[in-house]
C-alpha cells in the first residue's frame, strides 16, 4: 500500500517537472521568435505629422534583412516621457507596404489609435522629451 502512495508521489513530481520544463521552453521559444523578427526586420527611424500640438499620424522606417519580399509588418509602438519615464502611448499597429529583400524604406503614415497631444514647444523638439521604441511582432 505504501509502495503505491510513493509511486503516485513520484509520478506527480515527474509530471510537475515536465509541465514546468514545457512552460519554460515555450516561453523561451516565444521570446526567441520576437527577437528573431526584430533582427530580420529592423526599425530604424520614426516620423510624425501633427495638427494643433497633437500628433495624429506616425510612420516607421524599416529595413528588410530577410531574403524575401515583405508586404506587411506588425509592430508595437511605445512612446515614453523621458522625464517621468511614463508610457504615454503603447499600441500594436500593422502597416501594409512592400519591402524587397535588403531594402530600407519608411512605411506609409498610419493613424495613432488616439492623438498624442503635447505642449507645442515640446512637439517641435519631440526627441528631447520623448523616447520611442518599436518592436516587430510579425511580418509577411
Amino acid at each position: 500500500m505504501n509502495y503505491i502512495i510513493i509511486l503516485k508521489q513520484t509520478i506527480m513530481k515527474q509530471f510537475t517537472f515536465i509541465l514546468f520544463f514545457v512552460a519554460i521552453t515555450f516561453n523561451v521559444l516565444a521570446q526567441t521568435t520576437t527577437e528573431t523578427k526584430n533582427h530580420l526586420v529592423t526599425p530604424s527611424g520614426h516620423g510624425w505629422l501633427y495638427e494643433k500640438s497633437c500628433i495624429n499620424k506616425w510612420r516607421v522606417t524599416f529595413e528588410n534583412k530577410t531574403q524575401q519580399t515583405i508586404t506587411s509588418i506588425t509592430f508595437e509602438l511605445i512612446i515614453t516621457n523621458k522625464e517621468s519615464e511614463d508610457i504615454v502611448y503603447q499600441e500594436t499597429h500593422t502597416v501594409d507596404y512592400t519591402l524587397k529583400a535588403g531594402e530600407r524604406a519608411a512605411s506609409p503614415y498610419f493613424d495613432l489609435s488616439e492623438p498624442l497631444c503635447v505642449d507645442y514647444g515640446r512637439l517641435t523638439k519631440f526627441s528631447d522629451y520623448y523616447s520611442r521604441r518599436t518592436q516587430v511582432t510579425d511580418f509577411k
